[in-house]
C-alpha cells in the first residue's frame, strides 16, 4: 500500500515536478533564444554603425576630395588667367613694338622725302646763285676796278657766294640726311 501511496501521491508530483521543470526548459530556451536574437540584434547594430562610420568616412574623404578638385580648379584657372595675362601683355607689347617701328620708318620716309625735296630746293637755289654771281661777275667786268661800281659789284659777289656756301653746306647736310635714313631703312 505503502507503494500504492507513493504512486498515488508520487505520480501528480513527478508530473508536477517534470512540468515545471518542462516549463523552465522552455523559459530557459526562450530566454536563451532572446539573449541569441539580442546578440543578433546587437550585432546588426554594430554592423549598421560601422557602416555608417564607413558611409561616414567615405562622405568626409569624398567632401575633402571635392575640396582639393575645386582648389586644384581654382589654381588651374588663375594659371591659365596670368598666362592669359602674360599673352595680353606679350601681343601689347610687340603691338606697341610694331607701332614704334612702323612711326620710325614713317619718320624715315619723311626725313627722306624731306631731304629730297631740300636737295632739289638747294641745287636750284645754287644754280640760281651761279646764274647771279656770273652776271655781277660779267656786269662788274664792265666796271673800272676799284671803282665804287666795282666795289658794289664786288660785295654782292661776295654776298652770293656766301650764299652759295651755305647752300652748299645745307646741301650736303641733305645729302647725309637722306644717306643716314636710307641705311636706317635698309636695317629697319
Amino acid at each position: 500500500m505503502l507503494e500504492f501511496v507513493l504512486f498515488f501521491f508520487g505520480m501528480p508530483l513527478s508530473i508536477t515536478l517534470l512540468c515545471n521543470y518542462c516549463d523552465r526548459q522552455k523559459k530557459r530556451k526562450a530566454r536563451l533564444k532572446r539573449i541569441e536574437q539580442e546578440r543578433i540584434r546587437e550585432a546588426k547594430i554594430a554592423q549598421i554603425s560601422e557602416h555608417q562610420r564607413e558611409l561616414k568616412r567615405q562622405h568626409e574623404q569624398l567632401v575633402h576630395d571635392q575640396i582639393e578638385l575645386a582648389k586644384q580648379q581654382a589654381r588651374e584657372e588663375m594659371e591659365r588667367k596670368r598666362e592669359d595675362e602674360r599673352l595680353r601683355e606679350e601681343q601689347e607689347k610687340q603691338a606697341e613694338q610694331l607701332a614704334k617701328h612702323e612711326k620710325r620708318i614713317t619718320d624715315l620716309e619723311f626725313r627722306m622725302s624731306q631731304a629730297e625735296s631740300d636737295i632739289e630746293f638747294l641745287n636750284d637755289r645754287i644754280a640760281q646763285l651761279d646764274a647771279q654771281r656770273d652776271l655781277l661777275m660779267l656786269q662788274q667786268s664792265g666796271t673800272v676796278p676799284g671803282g665804287k661800281e666795282h666795289t658794289k659789284y664786288q660785295t654782292k659777289i661776295i654776298s652770293i657766294e656766301n650764299q652759295i656756301h651755305t647752300a652748299e653746306n645745307k646741301l650736303n647736310k641733305a645729302r647725309h640726311i637722306r644717306t643716314m635714313a636710307q641705311r636706317e631703312m635698309e636695317v629697319a
